[in-house]
C-alpha cells in the first residue's frame, strides 16, 4: 500500500497540510472536530485543494471525515477529484435535502446517497481507477455502503487524478447559507484507508506529534 496524502489539520495550518486555498479560504477550528483537536471549517465558497502529482495518479482510493453544521439553500461541490486534462472524473454535491449527489463529466450523473443529517460525522469514501481510460471505475461511498458505482468512457483525455478539492459550494457561487465540516483525509493508490481516524497527536515540548496511519 501507498498512502498518497494525509491530512488531520491538527498542524493547524493549511500550507503544512499540504493545501492551497482555492476560493475564498476557509479555517482550521477546534469548535467541531472528528479527532483529535482541529478540523477544517468551510462556509459557501470556502475550499482548499491539494495537488497528488503533476503526471497524474492512475487509482485513487480517497477517505475524509464529513459533517454537516448547515443544510445549503441551494446544491453545490463539497468534494471534487480532477484529472490531469482539468475534467472532473467525480464529484459530490451536497443538496438542501441533505442528499449527497454523485456526478462525473465523463457521462453526467451517476447516483444520489440516502439523507446526511446535521450535526453527525459521516465517512465519505471516492474510488477513481483510470487505468483504462476508456472505462474508468468511479465510485462513491457512505459510511462505507456504496452508493454510486459507474464505469465511464474519459473521451480521449488522461483521466488521472491530479487534483482532490473540498469545500463549500465549490467554484460554484450557488450557496447564500451552509456550513459544513472535513477532517482526517487520506489518499491510497490500491486500497480504501481504514476506517478510524488519522489523529495527529498534539506536540507538547517533549513529545514530537506522530500520524497515526
Amino acid at each position: 500500500m501507498a498512502r498518497l496524502f494525509t491530512s488531520d489539520f491538527e498542524s493547524n495550518n493549511l500550507a503544512t497540510e499540504g493545501f492551497v486555498p482555492f476560493d475564498s479560504t476557509p479555517s482550521i477550528v477546534t469548535s467541531i472536530k472528528h479527532a483529535g483537536s482541529y478540523a477544517l471549517e468551510c462556509d459557501p465558497l470556502e475550499s482548499v485543494r491539494t495537488d497528488l502529482s503533476a503526471g497524474g495518479v492512475p487509482v485513487t482510493y480517497t477517505r475524509f471525515w464529513f459533517y454537516v453544521h448547515t443544510l445549503p439553500d441551494n446544491a453545490g461541490d463539497i468534494a471534487r477529484q480532477e484529472d490531469v486534462d482539468a475534467g472532473t472524473a467525480i464529484s459530490l454535491r451536497l443538496q438542501p435535502d441533505g442528499i449527497l449527489f454523485a456526478a462525473s463529466d465523463f457521462g453526467g450523473d451517476i447516483a444520489t446517497s440516502s439523507a446526511l443529517s446535521t450535526g453527525q460525522w459521516y465517512r465519505i469514501e471516492l474510488l477513481v481507477n483510470a487505468t483504462t481510460p476508456s472505462s474508468v471505475h468511479l465510485e462513491a461511498r457512505l459510511d462505507g455502503v456504496t452508493f454510486a458505482a459507474a464505469n465511464r468512457n474519459a473521451g480521449g483525455e488522461d483521466p488521472s487524478t491530479r487534483y482532490l478539492y473540498i469545500g463549500g459550494d465549490i467554484t460554484g457561487g450557488d450557496w447564500a447559507t451552509g456550513k459544513v465540516y472535513f477532517d482526517d483525509i487520506a489518499i491510497n493508490d490500491d486500497n480504501f484507508p481504514d476506517a478510524p481516524s488519522i489523529s495527529l497527536t498534539p506536540q507538547t515540548a517533549s513529545v514530537q506529534g506522530v500520524r497515526i496511519v
